[in-house]
């Protein structure tokens, strides 16, 4: 019997699905096939990403999260925001310089 994930009120086959690491910024920073066998529970894409439980807790308290979202989800939106350069870094830097909004 094949594992299913409840993902947007639907039923969807786990080897279907990617664990998604997000930065507390909202950016996507990584990511892990899930499926029978890989990645099943939240707790096994922490271990995907971290050797280090201790490691792990240390992230989750610095905001970055886990979750679980559809191959489709993951490829039309996902991808294309782990390609690019994070908006956020630029928008920190600026606020840290004194220099947002043009100023």
């Amino acid at each position: 019997m094949a594992l299913h994930a409840e993902i947007d009120g639907q039923m969807i086959p786990l080897r279907k699905c990617d664990w998604v690491k997000w930065a507390p910024c909202g950016c996507p920073v990584g990511v892990s096939v899930a499926g029978e066998g890989f990645v099943v529970t939240e707790d096994d894409a922490w271990k995907e990403f971290y050797d280090r439980k201790r490691d792990a807790d240390r992230a989750r308290r610095q905001g970055y999260r886990m979750e679980l979202v559809t191959h489709a989800r993951w490829g039309a939106e996902i991808m294309p925001q782990m390609t690019a350069p994070c908006p956020h870094d630029a928008t920190e830097a600026a606020k840290a310089a004194g220099t947002e909004n043009g100023s």
